[in-house]
Formats: C-alpha cells, sequence, structure tokens
C-alpha cells in the first residue's frame, strides 16, 4: 500500500514538473490545450444525435443500445462534472459536460421508452415471454428454447 501511495506522488510530481516545463518554454500551449478540449466537448454534443435517432427509430425497442455503457457514461460525466465545480472550480467545463450528461439521459430515456413500448406491443401479439421482466428491457427475440437462431438474410436454421 505505501509503495502504491509513493508511485502516486511521484506521478504528481512528475505532472507537476511537465506543467511547468511546457507552460514555461510553451507559452502558447495552455490556450492552445483549452481551446482544443472546449471546441472537442463542445462537437461532441452533436455527436450523441445520430445514436437518439437511432435508437427513437428503432422498431425492435433500442436493442442495440447498451444500458450498462450509456450509464456508465452518465456517471463518468456527472463525476466530471463534479471534479470541475469541485478540485477546478471551472463552471465552463462544468456545463461542457451538464450538456454530456444530459445527452446520455436522453439516450437511456428514450431507450427505456421504446424497450417498453415494445414489450406492450409483443405482449398485445401474444408473443411467448413478451410484457413480462427481462424481456421489456432486452430484446430476447431472436431466442427459442435457449439456443440462438440464425439471423442470416434467409431466416432461421431449420432442423431436418
Amino acid at each position: 500500500m505505501n509503495e502504491s501511495f509513493q508511485l502516486l506522488l511521484a506521478l504528481k510530481g512528475y505532472g507537476i514538473a511537465a506543467k511547468a516545463y511546457l507552460g514555461a518554454n510553451y507559452v502558447w500551449l495552455p490556450g492552445a490545450v483549452v481551446g482544443t478540449f472546449t471546441l472537442v466537448n463542445s462537437v461532441r454534443l452533436l455527436a450523441y444525435v445520430p445514436q437518439m435517432l437511432s435508437a427513437a427509430r428503432d422498431v425492435n425497442g433500442a436493442s442495440g443500445i447498451s444500458y450498462a455503457t450509456w450509464s456508465l457514461f452518465l456517471v463518468s460525466h456527472l463525476s466530471t462534472i463534479a471534479y470541475a465545480l469541485v478540485s477546478l472550480g471551472d463552471l465552463i467545463m462544468a456545463l461542457l459536460f451538464f450538456g454530456n450528461a444530459l445527452a446520455c439521459l436522453a439516450i437511456i430515456a428514450i431507450t427505456y421508452v421504446k424497450r417498453k413500448r415494445h414489450g406492450r406491443r409483443r405482449a398485445g401479439r401474444g408473443e411467448p415471454g413478451a410484457g413480462v421482466g427481462i424481456a421489456d428491457v432486452y430484446d430476447i427475440s431472436h431466442c427459442r428454447e435457449g439456443a440462438l437462431r440464425s439471423q442470416a438474410p434467409h431466416g432461421p436454421r431449420r432442423s431436418s
């Protein structure tokens, strides 16, 4: 444990030294880094739009969207907001990541609604396993008696 702590302190020291060296020798670099960070994270907000549209248009309950992945992205953005405010006092960074967090939340919400609707539609058609439990959240329509059927364009394989 003590060795890990010493390693962290050494890395922190190297980081401080690198910042001092780069700041002194490349005066333009801190401004360029902040500008690049702001630009890239602002544009990233637009990158969420195709995922939102894909989830909204999906007729199979947004089966290609992972709750786990988007929830992790959401928590990551929320922790970055806290870091920006508490450790850096940087409201602009916090606002950028707040936008990212809202976009993740929107994708999760769209997926939730689509899966609920898809589960109700399947239940209305009397499909086995539809409208209950896991089928509402995860698309298991490709499963039959525990075995996966082929997803090939020619349809499911039939045994002779």
